[in-house]
C-alpha cells in the first residue's frame, strides 16, 4: 500500500513535529500504543521514515498521541495533522 499525496503530507507533518519536539520514536509509540494503537514500534518507525503506509485510523491515532504529548509538555502551538486536515 503506497501513501497518497495527502497521506505523505500527514506523515511528514507528524514526523517533522515529532523531531522538532525532540521526541523519540519509542516515546511516541508507547503513547500511541496506550491509546490502543495496534502497530508495533518497528512499523511506526518505518511509517515515520516513509517506508511503510499505515491505515488512516492508525495515522490519526499517531497524530492524537503526538498532540496529547505536546499538550502535556506545553509551550508549543504546533499540532500534528489528522487525515481530515487536507
Amino acid at each position: 500500500m503506497a501513501l497518497t499525496e495527502q497521506g505523505e503530507l500527514q506523515r511528514r507533518g507528524i514526523n517533522d513535529i515529532r523531531i522538532s519536539a525532540g521526541l523519540g520514536v519509542n516515546e511516541l509509540w508507547l503513547y500511541y500504543f496506550s491509546l490502543t494503537g495496534n502497530v508495533d514500534e518497528f512499523g511506526v518507525d518505518a511509517y515515520l521514515h516513509g517506508c511503510l503506509a499505515l491505515p488512516a485510523l492508525d495515522c490519526d491515532q499517531l497524530a492524537l498521541a503526538l498532540n496529547e504529548i505536546l499538550d502535556e509538555r506545553g509551550g508549543t502551538t504546533a499540532r500534528a495533522p489528522y487525515t481530515n486536515s487536507f
